[in-house]
């Protein structure tokens, strides 16, 4: 009979009994070690490079933390935006009848009245007028069609205000508060072109 079939069985039998001492010895809840080496791993320290904080640094003290007084809010500070155009100016209605106040009746005196709003056209009237010839500078080394379009603009600005102040002045309901509609309808549209004629580059 050949050698290796005497032995197949017995190595066959040796590994059987081998497997079940190991099964038993598994489930009799003994625990089981999976490597050799230890599984706790030292946490991670830089050793090149490193610039170590002070004692008490590391990490934070619960005992301090639960100690100390709660933070003061932190008032929040926001910087105002710097306006890209010229200011509105002021309604003029508004601010003449802040500027005149109000009489014994409680109403505001109508001549200090026609007066600040008289003005205030005036100045507006003057205003357009520097910002037209500003803008007529500015455009005229362009050529004859910038100069063209410019003074048909301004035209067509001119007759609209006309007609819309003509239309607010026409439903007044008495002959002074018309004429005050009017210096003010012309005061706030030539204060408006203004600004566009400015802004022009």
């Amino acid at each position: 009979m050949p050698v290796i079939s005497v032995c197949r069985p017995l190595i066959f039998m040796l590994a059987l009994t081998a497997f079940s001492s190991a099964a038993s010895w598994a489930q009799d809840g003994a625990p089981q070690q999976l490597a050799a080496e230890s599984a706790y791993q030292a946490p991670y320290e830089p050793t090149e490079g490193y610039v170590p904080l002070p004692p008490g640094m590391e990490e934070p003290n619960m005992a301090d933390l639960l100690e100390s007084p709660a933070a003061e809010p932190v008032e929040e500070v926001f910087v105002e935006d710097v306006p890209m155009t010229p200011p509105v100016p002021p309604d003029p209605m508004t601010a003449c009848l802040a500027e005149v106040g109000v009489d014994y009746t409680g109403k505001p005196p109508q001549r200090e009245l026609n007066n600040c709003l008289e003005e205030r056209h005036a100045e507006s009237e003057i205003s357009i007028e520097t910002a037209a010839r500003n803008a007529h500078a500015r455009v005229t080394p362009e050529g004859r069609s910038a100069v063209r379009s410019l003074a048909s603009s301004n035209l067509s600005y001119v007759a609209f205000r006309d007609s819309e102040c003509m239309r607010q002045k026409a439903v007044a309901t008495d002959k002074n508060n018309a004429q005050q509609i009017d210096w003010t309808c012309r005061t706030v549209l030539n204060d408006m072109r203004s600004r566009m004629l400015g802004g022009q580059q």
